[in-house]
């Protein structure tokens, strides 16, 4: 994923969770629904190895 690209992930993410992989992906316009979903469970993981509580939108 490109800067701009996470960027955006993370902007939808505040807005509409991490649940809602359809309407983050329609945010970030470059990628799929399989993307986000991928993107957002590694994310996830590494944030939790980090012992961030940056989990919560």
């Amino acid at each position: 994923w490109t800067a701009d690209e996470h960027r955006r992930f993370l902007e939808a993410v505040r807005m509409y969770g991490y649940g809602n992989a359809r309407q983050i992906a329609a945010y970030v316009q470059t990628r799929n629904i399989t993307q986000v979903r991928t993107h957002a469970q590694k994310y996830i993981l590494k944030l939790s190895r980090m012992g961030s509580s940056a989990l919560k939108p």
